[in-house]
């Protein structure tokens, strides 16, 4: 073996042992198991994805390298040794707020990069960064909004104030009344790039007074500004739901804040009068499930709560008169039964899965409450 070959298979074995050091086997911005990417600028892991926003920026912001095919030196790995997921986000991570959301793996692009553009582009954590825009939960701008009878995209005035728990949109600037003004603690927020195939887009959910759901589309540009808008109303809900005590939990204060859909997608769907299927967007949002005529519809053809099986509900494979069509299955209600079919058995076991889930949690008075 050569000098050469040697020297870089000891030096594979010693990234290798750093890598289980310090956090770095997991990636520094997303969490991520098994990182395969490292910055020798910053000293930290990266997974591949991550690794994609960091060539973005300059080389005096970050450089990297494969942690299996590139080249390594001693200094690099000294870097690397002397430094460390851990001790990197004690830097770059420092004061993040707790109503911050910081994405994992399986989270949209968006909210990954923006978040890694904020720590190490914007340096918006770090001690004397100055304050971001969206930290006292009041903005003022412009988003695209969808139309709720058509598929044009407009843009609207949008207002958000903690201090009056209003997030509002006006059709023009020199319009005195909004449109229509969302009450902030009552609202959910997701992002919405499954529904309206725009990178950048969140749809905000309520429950009006007749305990039917009503969805709004908006869109931007702008990752950053985007994500501002996200992480400004966590940040008016945050204060708004009287979370923001000293002993705030971030892990339990991330879902109350907002809250991703359990499920979502296309699934075929029989009328409670054997009509013929028609395809439907299905989603689970906690005990709520709701059908839309399609992905972007403001309102569901038909929505319920999933009770226990204390309350009458059950889920069984198949459906007794389509036998002889595969990843069919049916949600039982004491109302009626619903016959839906998946289009592959994983599908189907996904959506399965979930709402047994649903049906074997006891409802709170809450969940009864809608």
């Amino acid at each position: 073996m050569s000098t050469i070959r040697r020297q870089d298979q000891e030096r594979k074995a010693a990234l290798s042992k750093i890598q289980q050091e310090n956090g770095n086997d997991y990636c520094a911005d997303c969490s991520e198991q098994h990182p395969k990417f490292a910055c020798i600028v910053k000293g930290i892991f990266l997974c591949l994805e991550c690794a994609g926003v960091h060539r973005s920026f300059s080389t005096d912001v970050s450089r990297i390298k494969s942690v299996n095919t590139d080249v390594w030196t001693d200094e690099m790995l000294q870097f690397m040794e002397e430094n460390g997921n851990i001790k990197g986000n004690a830097t770059w991570a420092k004061n993040v707020p707790v109503f911050y959301r910081r994405p994992t793996p399986t989270d949209p692009h968006v909210l990954k990069e923006q978040w890694i553009r904020a720590k190490y582009e914007r340096k918006e954590f770090v001690d004397g960064a100055p304050e971001p825009p969206y930290l006292k939960g009041s903005m003022r701008g412009y988003l695209r909004k969808k139309g709720k009878d058509d598929s044009s995209w407009k843009v609207r005035l949008f207002v958000l104030s903690a201090d009056n728990n209003s997030l509002s949109y006006y059709i023009k600037d020199q319009d005195r009344t909004p449109k229509f003004t969302f009450n902030v603690k009552e609202i959910n927020v997701t992002f919405a790039q499954d529904r309206t195939n725009e990178d950048n887009s969140l749809q905000f959910t309520y429950v009006k007074s007749d305990g039917l759901t009503r969805n709004y589309f908006v869109s931007s540009g702008s990752g950053k500004e985007l994500i501002d808008w996200y992480m400004a109303i966590r940040s008016a809900k945050f204060c708004l739901l009287g979370l923001n005590g000293p002993r705030a939990d971030p892990s339990k204060v991330n879902a109350i804040l907002t809250r991703d859909f359990t499920m979502e997608g296309f699934l075929q769907k029989k009328g409670p009068r054997d009509e013929p299927w028609a395809k439907r967007w299905f989603t689970l949002d906690g005990r709520r499930l709701l059908y839309f005529k399609e992905p972007m519809a403001p309102s569901a053809l038909g929505e319920l709560i999933i009770g226990s099986r204390t309350e009458g509900f059950d889920l069984h494979e198949g459906c007794t008169r389509h036998q002889e069509l595969d990843y069919c299955f049916t949600l039982t209600t004491p109302g009626r039964d619903y016959v839906v079919m998946a289009t592959t058995e994983n599908e189907r076991k996904m959506w399965m899965d979930c709402l047994s889930k649903v049906i074997a949690q006891p409802m709170t008075d809450e969940d009864k409450q809608g």
